[in-house]
């Protein structure tokens, strides 16, 4: 059980303001409609990018965050190749393999 003083929009608002500034995440806005209807499994394909969602049921408690990407070029190489672009300063915009 989660302390009193924790909430789904409070979750949302921490997510919001940590990053903020982030080039590749994007904190998805909250919706008491259909929370997660926007969540696409491909939308990120061949990017560093990620979504972040936060769905909240106010009867039962419950939170679920839920985070969108494209880990396949996440394992050795493709930290190998970021890596490589950080030192030589190309920085970390674009896909992982651009």
């Amino acid at each position: 059980m989660l302390p009193a003083d924790v909430s789904g929009v409070r979750i949302h608002e921490c997510l919001t303001e940590r990053y903020r500034d982030a080039a590749h995440v994007r904190v998805l806005p909250m919706s008491s409609a259909a929370p997660l209807a926007e969540l696409d499994p491909q939308v990120h394909n061949g990017s560093n990018d990620m979504s972040l969602a936060v769905a909240c049921n106010e009867r039962t408690d419950q939170i679920v965050l839920c985070a969108v990407l494209d880990n396949l070029g996440k394992g050795a190489a493709g930290a190998a190749v970021q890596n490589l672009r950080l030192m030589t300063s190309a920085g970390q915009t674009g896909n992982a393999w651009s």
